[in-house]
């Protein structure tokens, strides 16, 4: 088959992209191509040449290609079912994957939401000395917070946390970071070493005071450090003061990030325990002041919204840390990166879901939770334009009864299937869906697949020659116990398969080295398009090889290559959740260094 332009196309576009002569990160690129409708006549290849122009040039340094990762609110909403985050790689999922995450957002974890779904989402937080605190494993979870000025004190600082060791340094083999603004002789690190003693360390390395306390497991302490340049440091445990130490020397600033839990300058001093109510005053508090802080116990100091008993912050607060559910400095509203959480995808799976179990907690309603994927380059990159998303809670609480909240798509074609999602909970494996409707035969569904976590069921419909209208949509479990969606699906007049293809791809390419480019393809149409062939071309001095497991030929065309496949099945409204088939493309010639090649790709109707 001929791969050119025809009048069914839609121009072409170009974009030309420039490229550095030194090695950087590769840039993800997606360009949204002209997208047309499929023409109704048979064998007529439809809608889109998409040219997307790329740079390559030689490099000594290989490199594989890598998978992209992205991810997506797939239920925006949680309450009273749960909001869905939903990670998908395209390409290279020969392997499993260690993806670290971050979660943010104005909702407290535990508090106003708990999630679940998937391996890795245990809470990096648990109950603390005041309501919650920083829970870190010993190993690799650690909070990072942005530079402020105002916590880079060169005059004067004071820094107090109350602490639980799991384990004692001592045993763990190594320092272990309470609050840490580090850098080689610009150093503000409040620590507990391997003699099981706190100490603060300001300035250069060897100027600093050690608590008198030796550490235990398994019990909380206050501790606190204070800084008075040219003047003295004083170290306080549970409130007594225990060390004073003359000094000579003033604090340089350094403008390095600020670590709880670990240091981000002097690494692997990671902290095995709880970290609560962490604090920096911008000034040495009085040993009155370090006692009172002590004193509110369980209490704490006084929030915006307080607790009973607490009390009131001495002055001078420029930090507070408090591990209440979020990484949220509360004093400045800075949003800290929790490290060390890690979901985890398996070989050869392309997605997982991650679910937002709001608890309707009061004051909840319009919060919402930000979950982002944090890169890791030498393992996968991240589509730049959804690395992170966001799924608001509505006050509502979930209940443990087997329930339905939505079906997507909710409409069909009469002319055809649809595959169709019903979402809910407490679905179990085995269910059936059908829909029904008074006067007309019932709707089955085909073979039901249901999640592990019994968050959704999807199956496809037969609506050929269904009576149009609207339909109830009923899932019944293995025992027999059936829930209705009423009203839920509706059979429509068919609306014809309406095709589009994009291409993801990256701007730059490096001679000798093999990337991933992503072809990502959907339909628009309200019944499933059948077997329909997909095209990918690049010119014959590029290397091109399809990672799929469907059948696929590769052949020349003219001054070009052509992979053709054929899709057994592109989903019916499936431009909220496009697919993606990937390519393999490389460039060995060194003739070709500083070429512009175009890719090509374009989908057609069966």
């Amino acid at each position: 088959m001929s791969f050119r332009h025809s009048n069914q196309c839609h121009p072409a576009r170009r974009q030309i992209v420039s490229i550095h002569s030194y090695f950087s990160p590769l840039k993800l690129d997606t360009r949204a191509g002209s997208r047309s409708h499929v023409l109704p006549a048979a064998f007529l290849l439809a809608l889109l040449t998409l040219l997307l122009s790329v740079f390559y040039h030689a490099s000594a340094r290989a490199q594989s290609g890598k998978p992209v990762l992205f991810v997506t609110a797939t239920t925006s909403i949680a309450g009273p079912q749960p909001g869905v985050f939903t990670i998908t790689r395209s390409g290279g999922t020969s392997s499993a994957v260690s993806i670290p995450y971050n979660v943010g957002g104005t909702a407290t974890r535990d508090v106003d939401y708990t999630l679940s779904g998937t391996a890795g989402l245990d809470s990096p937080f648990a109950a603390g000395k005041v309501a919650q605190a920083f829970n870190f494993d010993g190993q690799s979870r650690y909070a990072q917070f942005p530079n402020d000025p105002a916590q880079d004190p060169t005059a004067e600082v004071t820094i107090d946390a109350w602490v639980f060791f799991n384990q004692t340094p001592d045993a763990a083999g190594h320092i272990m970071s309470i609050v840490a603004k580090s850098d080689f002789g610009r150093d503000l690190d409040l620590q507990a070493e391997q003699d099981n003693r706190f100490h603060f360390y300001v300035a250069f390395g060897g100027l600093n005071v050690a608590s008198t306390t030796v550490i235990q497991s398994g019990r909380w302490y206050h501790v606190a450090a204070t800084y008075k340049a040219n003047t003295e440091l004083k170290m306080y445990v549970n409130g007594v003061l225990e060390n004073t130490r003359a000094i000579t020397v003033a604090r340089e600033a350094n403008g390095k990030p600020l670590g709880i839990g670990e240091s981000p300058f002097f690494r692997l001093r990671f902290f095995k325990g709880l970290i609560d109510e962490a604090h920096m005053f911008n000034r040495a508090l009085s040993a009155a002041e370090v006692q009172s802080i002590f004193a509110a116990d369980s209490a704490g100091l006084c929030k915006p919204a307080p607790a009973a008993n607490c009390v009131t912050p001495p002055a001078g607060l420029v930090g507070w840390w408090p591990g209440d559910g979020r990484t949220v400095d509360i004093e400045n509203g800075n949003a800290g990166t929790l490290f060390g959480l890690n979901l985890m995808m398996g070989a050869g799976q392309t997605s997982l879901t991650v679910n937002v179990n709001p608890t309707g907690s009061v004051g909840s309603n319009g919060k919402n939770v930000v979950f982002t994927l944090l890169p890791t380059p030498d393992v996968y990159d991240l589509d730049g334009q959804a690395s992170s998303a966001l799924v608001t809670l509505s006050g509502q609480t979930i209940s443990n009864d087997f329930a339905l909240s939505s079906v997507e798509p909710n409409r069909g074609g009469d002319t055809g299937t649809i595959t169709t999602t019903v979402f809910g909970q407490n679905i179990l494996p085995g269910a059936t869906v059908k829909l029904v409707r008074a006067g007309q035969p019932d709707i089955p569904g085909g073979q039901s697949v249901v999640t592990a976590d019994g968050y959704s069921v999807t199956t496809v419909f037969d609506l050929t020659g269904k009576a149009q209208s609207g339909y109830d949509v009923i899932v019944t479990n293995p025992d027999g116990t059936s829930r209705l969606l009423a009203n839920g699906f509706a059979v429509e007049p068919a609306t014809p398969v309406n095709l589009f293809v994009d291409v993801v791809v990256r701007s730059v390419i490096r001679l000798g080295n093999e990337y991933p480019f992503y072809i990502q393809y959907g339909n628009r149409g309200n019944t499933d398009a059948i077997n329909v062939p997909l095209f990918v071309s690049v010119p014959n001095f590029v290397t091109i090889t399809p990672d799929t497991n469907l059948p696929f030929q590769v052949a020349p065309d003219g001054d070009r290559t052509l992979v053709t496949v054929t899709l057994p099945k592109v989903r019916a409204r499936s431009d909220r959740l496009p697919e993606f088939f990937t390519v393999k493309i490389k460039v060995t010639d060194p003739n070709q260094v500083h070429h512009i090649f175009q890719t090509r790709a374009s989908i057609g109707q069966p």
